[in-house]
């Protein structure tokens, strides 16, 4: 089990962050300014974004959608890592396919080339026909195949890239975390894990190239 602050060392790197409102975005963030990162993120709504971490100093707010490449492509300007928190909303526009070909393309653009951290879900990527047909019913089909698209881009990218897949995310302090390559239906992990474990990939590439999956402490 990993314990939570670890994410220290390694060097100030500027990250491009997708998804930074969302559940863990909103985690992700502060945790990455603590580790003395500089953070570039991308909000369709620039008032959502918390003031103190807007007010920072080291933080740059583009206002745009995920899916508008142009705007995806300012966030990442300078960037060495990009982040994406970014999820489906039941019922609503899907997403993450577009923005993932637009995340792609703008890390691969980068002088260097940026690594990419993206989340998924458990269930796609070949993990689980079983738990992705579960999920289907919960958060519908068309969801999960745009999941499963945005899945295969991120195993197809250009760039080095960590996929995270978790099967269920929920609030509360960190409490600690288990990484595992295998698949399966792991314990449910928090929000604030999930943006621990992205902080330390930030600075190492451990899991690059890798499906990665969290799981929470037996008792939390």
């Amino acid at each position: 089990q990993v314990d939570s602050g670890g994410c220290r060392g390694g060097g100030m790197v500027v990250v491009a962050v997708y998804g930074a409102t969302g559940g863990t975005g909103r985690k992700l963030v502060p945790r990455l300014l603590e580790a003395g990162h500089e953070v570039r993120l991308l909000a369709r709504t620039p008032a959502k974004v918390d003031p103190e971490v807007a007010d920072s100093g080291r933080v740059t707010v583009v206002q745009g959608e995920a899916t508008d490449e142009k705007a995806v492509a300012e966030v990442m300007r300078g960037a060495a890592v990009a982040v994406s928190c970014l999820g489906c909303v039941p019922r609503g526009p899907l997403l993450l396919e577009a923005a993932f070909r637009h995340i792609f393309a703008a890390a691969a653009a980068q002088p260097a080339p940026a690594r990419c951290i993206v989340m998924t879900t458990v269930g796609v990527g070949g993990t689980s026909w079983l738990i992705k047909a579960a999920l289907s019913l919960f958060v519908g089909c068309r969801n999960i195949a745009d999941y499963e698209r945005a899945d295969q881009l991120a195993r197809e990218a250009a760039v080095p890239t960590v996929v995270l897949r978790c099967n269920s995310l929920t609030d509360g302090e960190a409490v600690g975390f288990t990484p595992y390559l295998e698949n399966g239906w792991r314990k449910a992990v928090r929000r604030a894990d999930a943006a621990e474990f992205i902080c330390q990939a930030v600075t190492s590439t451990e899991w690059d190239g890798k499906g990665v999956q969290l799981a929470g402490p037996s008792k939390a």
